[in-house]
């Protein structure tokens, strides 16, 4: 009898040992996966990082070609309309733009109104104000 006790005992013991290591073998485990995903996320962040400044520095670089190009085309086009002699004045501009016609020599009136107003506002437009404070057009209200 002595003996199923001294049996039961040692059961006993070797049950709550198992169960401790156990639980001691599964805590390792998951902090060591716990670790590789941290560092793996960590890792995965920084080319993230890294990819985003290299899309950033390639549209800058990107916007900057753009601008030089716009600006070549720009003086080259007004190169060749100061060459050709054919610059068209502001208010043909306009015209063109607008689709009005020139001024009748009758001198309609409705007609005048709407060429200045057009002018008024393509002059706003492009901000002509700023840059020639000494043009003032009146604005008419149709």
């Amino acid at each position: 009898m002595t003996s199923y006790i001294i049996w039961s005992i040692i059961i006993i013991i070797s049950l709550v040992l198992g169960v401790a290591v156990g639980y001691l073998l599964r805590r390792m485990v998951s902090q060591k996966e716990v670790a590789s995903a941290e560092s793996l996320a960590a890792r995965i962040l920084g080319e993230a990082k890294k990819e985003a400044e290299n899309i950033k520095k390639e549209s800058l670089l990107q916007a900057k070609d753009n601008m030089i190009k716009v600006k070549t085309d720009l003086e080259k086009e007004s190169k060749e309309k100061k060459e050709s002699g054919r610059q068209i004045r502001p208010l043909q501009h306009v015209q063109v733009v607008y689709g009005l016609k020139p001024l009748a020599a009758s001198g309609a009136r409705i007609e005048l109104a709407r060429t200045t107003r057009a002018v008024y506002l393509y002059c706003q437009s492009q901000n002509a104000f700023q840059i020639l404070p000494t043009v003032v057009v009146p604005m008419v209200i149709l």
